[in-house]
């Protein structure tokens, strides 16, 4: 759930179970900390997570694997859709062929998101050959998890960083230049316990990363 910036609602996500789609399936609320009233925004049989207001409290942000409006096979299932907290449609925002992991809103325009990097040739080659094989701990071949600005208004997505790991967890400071967040350093952290995720600070301007 998330709080909006004036304090007097909070949105979040119901799931419940598909029993014929075996599947569970998210929409959004608006709770009233003020009254006993509750708002439903969405109605639909997707996945829905991570509401976020924007700064305004005019639109909330969140990830679903809704449909888009026009199909692109190259798109990820899970993108980033926004709402009037008035209510109404949602509309997307991306369409990236990675799927959004976290987001975070800069300004009303300005939304940072990580995500895995674009598919590589190696990706290409593998898609087309329909393999479907999971290599664990190929680290060679796993795309980096980076971090991306979007914007709002012309849906023109940046990379904000080039590293090589894989970013799992990350939260902006309060005056938005700065981010801090967690990177995983190999893949098979979990099983070997070898070499721990990283901490960093990221200057959002310059994209510059110093490990903590």
């Amino acid at each position: 759930f998330d709080i909006s910036k004036d304090g007097r609602w909070a949105v979040w996500v119901k799931t419940t179970a598909d029993k014929e789609k075996d599947e569970r399936v998210g929409n959004l609320y608006l709770s009233s900390l003020t009254e006993q009233k509750e708002v439903q925004l969405t109605r639909g049989t997707d996945q829905v997570s991570q509401p976020r207001w924007s700064p305004s409290g005019e639109y909330i942000g969140f990830l679903t694997t809704h449909a888009l409006p026009k199909p692109n096979p190259k798109a990820d299932s899970t993108q980033l859709w926004l709402i009037s907290a008035a209510g109404g449609e949602a509309w997307p925002v991306t369409e990236s062929e990675r799927g959004i992991q976290q987001f975070e809103w800069i300004n009303d325009d300005t939304i940072l998101f990580s995500a895995e990097e674009n598919p590589s040739l190696y990706d290409q080659k593998i898609k087309e050959n329909k393999d479907d094989s999971n290599v664990v701990d190929d680290a060679a071949h796993a795309a980096p998890v980076r971090l991306f600005e979007l914007s709002i208004k012309d849906k023109k997505i940046k990379r904000i960083t080039d590293n090589d790991d894989w970013i799992e967890d990350f939260e902006v400071s309060r005056d938005k230049k700065y981010a801090v967040m967690s990177a995983n350093r190999e893949l098979s952290y979990a099983w070997d316990q070898k070499t721990p995720p990283a901490t960093y600070l990221v200057n959002l301007a310059t994209g510059e990363r110093k490990q903590q």
